[in-house]
C-alpha cells in the first residue's frame, strides 16, 4: 500500500445507544424473549453503541498531522448538527480536493457508521464523501485505516463486535512504538462517561485518540 496523495483528514468517533424509536422498533422486530428483565434490556441497549443502530455522541478530527484536534458533542449539539458541523468543516478545509479519512477501524466501524447516520439524516453528499459513492472501486475508496497496515500475525483478529484485541489496539500499537501513552478516561469508558454526561472526559479522550492517529501515521507512514 502507498501513502495517500491529496489531503489528510484524521477521524475518530464515540457513540452512544440507539434513540428510542429506534430501539421500541428493534424491540418490536425481536419479540419478546425468556429472560428479557429490565437489568437484561438495559445492558442490551448500551451495547447498541457498537452496532449499527448508534447514534454518534462525539466527532474529533484533524487536517493534517499539524493540525490539533476539534471535537464536536451532542453535549450542545444534536446529532444533525454535529453531522452538518463536519459537513461544512470539510468544505472549508479540503474542498472538492482528494481527501483520504485515517483512523484506527475507520474502515469497520467509523465510516459506516457515519455514512449510515448521515444518509438517515438526507445528507448523501457527506456520505459520497465518506464513502467515495457506489461506483467507486475498493482501491478507490477515500480510507486509510492504520490498524489495517499495522503488521499483525494471523492469530490476533477481532472480538466481539469487532474490536481490536490484544496488540491492535490503539493505544497498545502507541506503546510498542514508544509514543505517549493516553491517561484518563479511555475508549472502554466512553459509554459510561456519555452516560454520566462526563463531556469533558469525552473531549479529552477523542482529542488524545486523534492526535494518537497523527503520531502513528507519521511512525508508520513512511512504511505504507
Amino acid at each position: 500500500m502507498s501513502a495517500p496523495n491529496g489531503h489528510l483528514v484524521f477521524l475518530d468517533i464515540e457513540t452512544g445507544p440507539c434513540s428510542a424509536d429506534d430501539w421500541a422498533a428493534f424491540l418490536e422486530s425481536r419479540g419478546a424473549r425468556d429472560g428479557d428483565t429490565p437489568e437484561h434490556l438495559a445492558a442490551l441497549h448500551a451495547r447498541t453503541s457498537l452496532t449499527g443502530l448508534a447514534r454518534i455522541a462525539s466527532i474529533g478530527v484533524a487536517h493534517g498531522v499539524e493540525c490539533d484536534p476539534l471535537v464536536w458533542t451532542t453535549e450542545i449539539l444534536s446529532e444533525i448538527e454535529m453531522i452538518d458541523a463536519l459537513r461544512g468543516w470539510l468544505g472549508q478545509s479540503v474542498g472538492t480536493a482528494r481527501t483520504t479519512f485515517v483512523g484506527w477501524n475507520v474502515r469497520g466501524f467509523d465510516i459506516p457508521l457515519l455514512a449510515q447516520r448521515a444518509l438517515c439524516m438526507d445528507r448523501v453528499r457527506l456520505a459520497r464523501a465518506l464513502t467515495g459513492g457506489l461506483n467507486s472501486k475498493p482501491w478507490d475508496r477515500p480510507v486509510l485505516d492504520l490498524m489495517d497496515c499495522w503488521p499483525s500475525p494471523s492469530e490476533e483478529r477481532f472480538g466481539k463486535n469487532g474490536a481490536a484485541v490484544g496488540h491492535r489496539r490503539q493505544a497498545e500499537v502507541c506503546r510498542r512504538l514508544g509514543l505517549p501513552v493516553q491517561t484518563g478516561a479511555m475508549g472502554a469508558d466512553m459509554a459510561r462517561c456519555i452516560a454520566e454526561g462526563d463531556w469533558r472526559a469525552v473531549r479529552c479522550h477523542l482529542a488524545d485518540d486523534v492526535r494518537d492517529l497523527q503520531r502513528i501515521y507519521e511512525v508508520i507512514g513512511g512504511a505504507l
